[in-house]
């Protein structure tokens, strides 16, 4: 039950209101799938933003690949990288 809602949740209202639902939700889903990584509860969070923020964010992602904040090489050693406090250590 829960694994469709999380799959269904979309923000409708402010974003605090949806990050809240997020990470009540995102806490059990390591039940279902132990594989998902924080990549994809990143990429879950932001395809579940309102369509006005998908571009403002993309704005804010480089261009190519050169930039090594962005890069999957180093993707593993980030410390400031957004993870849902349910799953932060």
């Amino acid at each position: 039950m829960q694994l469709c809602q999380f799959d269904a949740l979309h923000q409708s209202g402010l974003v605090i209101e949806y990050l809240e639902q997020f990470e009540q939700l995102s806490h059990a889903i390591p039940l279902y799938n132990s594989y998902y990584d924080d990549t994809y509860f990143v990429v879950r969070f932001l395809g579940g933003l309102k369509e006005e923020f998908h571009t403002a964010i993309s704005l804010h992602q480089p261009q190519g690949h050169s930039d090594s904040k962005y890069s999957g090489s180093d993707a593993g050693r980030r410390t400031d990288t957004f993870q849902p406090k349910s799953f932060a250590s």
